[in-house]
């Protein structure tokens, strides 16, 4: 083996041990997948979708729904009218 070839292995295999090093903490940095670190979803976004809303109503006033809404009377009473394709569910 001739003799330069000593420090460029050594260089080669030094900077292999840098990259290495390097990217294990980078992993280590992002956490645990679905931890506060890195959640699977933005709190934000889970936050818009189960936004809870109260309306109240006065008598004769209509409230107009689109599909996949839920509602719930707590108080008094309601007319519930459905379109072409119905679909109220009672889960009461």
């Amino acid at each position: 083996m001739k003799r330069w070839y000593f420090p460029v292995v050594a260089l080669v295999l030094f900077a292999a041990l840098i990259v290495a090093a390097v990217g294990e903490n980078s992993l280590a940095a992002q956490g645990e997948p679905g931890s506060a670190d890195d959640p699977l979803v933005a709190k934000s976004y889970v936050d818009k979708l189960t936004a809870v809303q109260v309306l109240e109503l006065e008598a004769g006033e209509t409230l107009r729904a689109e599909a996949g809404a839920e509602i719930i009377l707590r108080a008094g009473k309601a007319v519930a009218e459905t379109g072409p394709q119905g679909g109220i569910a009672a889960i009461t």
